[in-house]
């Protein structure tokens, strides 16, 4: 079970994870933390430990919303994650909405060039 694993020594001080706060994409989230979680040979349940760490806010009180004993391993909990915050993943434009970005009258090239780039 997760909760009764052992955190490895070269993990007791975990590395510098970035912070999941459910604005972004949570599988670039978890894509993120499994990368840098890998070098350190981290698996399944500690993983799944450490992940706790990464989250605030609303991702927090998800978490805390899980039901006792519900996650079993590191491909459920992230499962359980991305469908929650399914709303906040990364969308593929199409190229109709894009040709619809269109620069305003009295709007900077370069604005119009962040503003299209952020779309």
């Amino acid at each position: 079970r997760i909760l009764e694993s052992i955190i490895p020594r070269a993990l007791e001080k975990p590395p510098k994870l970035e912070i999941y706060d459910s604005t972004t994409d949570p599988d670039e989230h978890v894509e993120h933390i499994d990368t840098v979680l890998n070098y350190y040979q981290a698996h399944g349940p500690i993983k799944c430990k450490l992940f706790v760490l990464t989250l605030k806010g609303a991702a927090m009180t998800w978490f805390k919303g899980l039901e006792d004993n519900s996650i079993d391993s590191w491909e459920e909990l992230n499962e359980a994650f991305s469908s929650h915050f399914t709303a906040r993943k990364r969308q593929p434009k199409t190229m109709a909405s894009l040709s619809n970005i269109l620069q305003g009258k009295d709007e900077f090239l370069r604005d119009y060039i962040e503003r299209f780039t952020r779309e």
